[in-house]
């Protein structure tokens, strides 16, 4: 056997292009790697965004495809399931609090404290350019049941005051004073919520930018849940109890006219 060197181009065409580094074999196919590092957007919204780029702008030759994969992969599947981890806790608060107060009203009530927390997380999320990422809905769970926990505190102290209202006061005055007994504990729940979170705002190193996305919902929220528990829960209850004398006059109004027929 004789031994003798050819010139490369006398056996294939060599020229110099713009091509993926290695082929690797993924599932029997052969598959070529590109790893974007993004900054500023999570990692769904990025792809989704790459999608509508590519497919208006990407013709690829038959047999070939592309996958999305990485992070990207963890972070829709944690979305995904966190999409029914959500409805379906406050489906589990609302039932729990039903059981608790044995009203359908005050459950709800109480419940409406979790989309005023939202208003003041998000405002507070936007502020802060954070993204929709699973850290931060975290962050919207821990503060719906803080919300929550300081809605039932108002509601049972407007409940205990309206129990043991002494004659003459009306129930005005009754939900007034219920709101007004525990102010200064559920003001001091709230800023102890708000204040140690502020230092985990403030820290900057190693693991702060998963902290910060889940604190930034709960001091935001905090604000406007408590707005809303300090007054308007209060206002609510009088109302309902306007609504309910309204339709026991109605209701006897009935009775009385057919009774007169």
């Amino acid at each position: 056997m004789i031994w003798r060197a050819v010139p490369l181009g006398d056996i294939a065409d060599v020229s110099v292009r713009k091509m993926p580094e290695m082929i690797r074999n993924d599932n029997g196919t052969l598959a070529g790697f590109i790893y974007v590092a993004v900054q500023g957007v999570t990692g769904p919204d990025y792809v989704e965004r790459a999608r509508q780029f590519l497919a208006k702008n990407l013709t690829l030759p038959t047999g070939y495809s592309v996958e999305w994969t990485g992070m990207y992969e963890y972070a829709a599947a944690a979305q995904a399931r966190l999409q029914l981890v959500v409805p379906l806790t406050l489906v589990i608060m609302f039932g729990l609090l039903v059981l608790a107060f044995g009203s359908v009203a005050e459950s709800g009530l109480i419940l409406l404290s979790v989309p005023f927390a939202m208003v003041g997380g998000v405002f507070l999320q936007w502020m802060l350019g954070y993204s929709m990422t699973t850290a931060v809905i975290v962050g919207y769970i821990s503060l719906f049941a803080v919300a929550v926990q300081t809605g039932i505190i108002m509601v049972i102290f407007i409940r205990e005051a309206l129990d043991h209202r002494a004659d003459g006061v009306s129930y005005v005055e009754a939900v007034i004073a219920g709101s007004a007994t525990r102010l200064r504990p559920k003001l001091m729940t709230v800023a102890t919520t708000i204040l140690s979170l502020i230092p985990v705002m403030l820290s900057t190193g190693s693991g702060m930018e998963i902290m910060k996305p889940i604190a930034a919902p709960s001091i935001g929220g905090m604000v406007t849940s408590t707005l809303h528990v300090l007054f308007m829960t209060p206002c609510l209850f009088v109302i309902g109890e306007d609504i309910r004398r309204w339709r026991a006059g109605r209701a006897a109004g009935r009775s009385a006219i057919r009774a007169s027929a």
